[in-house]
Order: structure tokens, then sequence, then C-alpha cells
């Protein structure tokens, strides 16, 4: 098995002034908005805070350069998350945040019966927002962890979509845990057999029900 030599990783943490700073003395066990950010990202955000810290759409050079900047950013996401288009990628506060608002606006499209899946694995802001939709009938379904390992296994998602019950209009799940740092094996949904032993393209249906869901209030 191929190994990384140290020096790499040491030369990466030289890149965090928090890290630098630090030392051996701290840990930094936060993720996500408490994650400690490379030099990059400090300059980055110096150079707007001193050039371009202006309002956005006015007709002024500075502020033509923040809807540029922003632009440009929004197509680099995209490349890099490998989104059909730059219109896919949304700013926002944070991810709670954004999540709660894509639950609520959902809330006049789903039924009172019908279902929606959530994981043990997920952040809270990907659990939260659609526990809250109970208040309109709306039932909340588990999909477990699998011990010890602390994985999510496909099979266990096939076997809650074919229980009795409302339709499952929705699955909210993450693509890596930020508990555990385990990947989810999202590709597995498009190889294994289900019902009458067929391939099935898993990911694409729910992805047509979503967008199903969108797009019609009664769908």
């Amino acid at each position: 098995m191929a190994t990384t030599s140290s020096s790499v990783f040491e030369g990466v943490r030289t890149r965090f002034p928090a890290l630098r700073e630090a030392g051996d003395r701290e840990i930094f066990f936060d993720n996500a908005a408490g994650a400690q950010v490379p030099d990059e990202v400090v300059d980055a955000m110096r150079d707007h805070l001193v050039a371009r810290n202006v309002q956005r759409g006015g007709r002024y050079g500075r502020s033509r350069e923040v809807d540029a900047r922003i632009e440009e950013t929004r197509g680099l996401l995209a490349a890099f998350l490998h989104a059909e288009s730059p219109d896919e990628i949304v700013f926002g506060l944070n991810s709670t945040s954004l999540i709660r608002m894509v639950a609520e606006s959902l809330r006049p499209k789903l039924a009172p019966g019908d279902r929606v899946v959530v994981t043990e694995l997920d952040h809270e802001a990907n659990v939260g927002p659609w526990l809250r939709l109970e208040s309109s009938g709306v039932t909340p379904v588990f999909w477990k962890l699998r011990a010890p390992e602390a994985t999510l296994d496909p099979e266990d998602l096939r076997t809650l979509l074919a229980s009795p019950g409302g339709p499952i209009r929705l699955v909210a799940l993450p693509l890596a845990s930020n508990t555990t740092g385990g990947i989810v094996p999202f590709t597995r949904f498009d190889d294994s057999p289900i019902g009458n032993g067929k391939k099935d393209n898993l990911t694409a249906r729910l992805g047509k029900a979503f967008e199903t869901l969108l797009r019609s209030g009664d769908a």
C-alpha cells in the first residue's frame, strides 16, 4: 500500500496560519464551519475586504468586480463538484440555513403521510429541517447505521423504499460523515439488484422523483 511521506503533511500544515500558531500545543477537531483555512483563503478574504468590500449589483467598477468574482467562483465550484451548470451552485450563510430553506420550501408540496428518509450518519443540519416537517404530517424514516463500522448500506435503503407506508418523496443523505469521515457508497445504488433481480438506476429514479416533486405541487 502506498504511503505518503510525513514531510508532505508537514508542508500542508505550514500553509494553515492557525496550525502554525498552535504548533504542538493544540489539535483542531472542529469541522465544517469550524474548520481552519489555509493562507490562500485568508489572502482572498483580505483582498476582498480591502479592494471590493462594496454592495453587489452596482454599476461602478468595484461592484461589478464583486459580481464577476462570485460568478467565477460559482463556475469553479461547479467544475469541482461535476455539476451540470454553475446555476446549481448556491451560496448561503451555512448548511443548516440552506437546507432548512429547502425543506420549508418543499413543505407545501408534501402531503400528510408522505415519507422522508434521513440517516443516522448525517449532520443535524440535514436531519433537523426534515424532522420539522412532521408538524405537516410528513413521516421521517431513519436509515440506520450498520455497526461496528458506522456505515450506511445501500441495501438498507432499498428495504426502506420497499417498506409499507406512504410514498418516500425524498432521501436526505451525506456523501461523507462529518463525524467518522467515512464515504457513503453512493455509486453502489446503481449496481445492486432490487425486487425481481433486475438492475435499476436508483440514483436516476430518486433524482427524477425529486425533480417531479419540485415541479408539481401534487406530484
